[in-house]
């Protein structure tokens, strides 16, 4: 019998607790909701460890209030306020490097967090950047006076990013695809 599980802020995808859920509620097998669960995470380039889905499935299956816990944790992993999710900064530094553009980050933050985005807890940190690339002549070129100011801001904010990686930013379109698929 699974005693415990463990939910990592990388596992806590939508599309994926709702199969959770489909378990919790018979309606779906242990195989399929494994399946399913897989092919969720891979779409969105995040690792699928077998293991740790088949403790949290055992522990649904074998505890009476198993479902509860697992909502519970699920909740409380999922609530990391937005200013310390890594996925957010990963979505302005793909700004600073030129990889997408205002508007394209505006609507990425809005669709992958949805009500836990708060352009006002954001603006002191999107609106300067916003100024120096509408001011550039060609705003698809390289600007350092942007990617300067982010890294202040990150190392204000006591984070650290290493370079962006083409991949990564590949990862978060999916994620996007993904979420839009599920409303």
């Amino acid at each position: 019998m699974a005693t415990s599980f463990e939910i990592t802020p990388s596992m806590a995808v939508n599309a994926v607790y709702l199969w959770l859920e489909k378990y919790a509620n018979k309606m779906e097998t242990l195989q399929l909701v494994l399946q399913n669960i897989q092919s969720k995470l891979e779409a969105i380039d995040v690792s699928f460890e077998e293991e740790h889905w088949l403790d949290i499935l055992k522990y649904i299956n074998m505890r009476s209030e198993g479902w509860e816990d697992v909502k519970t944790t699920w909740k409380k992993v999922s609530k990391v306020p937005l200013m310390k999710d890594m996925r957010a900064w990963h979505l302005i530094q793909a700004f600073a490097y030129r990889m997408m553009n205002p508007m394209q980050v505006l609507f990425m933050m809005n669709t992958l967090f949805s009500s836990c985005f708060n352009y006002e807890e954001w603006e002191g940190i999107l609106d300067p950047l916003c100024t120096i690339w509408e001011a550039s002549k060609d705003e698809s070129d390289y600007n350092p006076k942007i990617l300067e100011l982010f890294e202040g801001v990150i190392n204000s904010q006591g984070l650290s990013l290493p370079p962006p990686q083409v991949r990564r930013f590949i990862h978060y379109l999916k994620l996007i695809l993904a979420v839009q698929d599920e409303e």
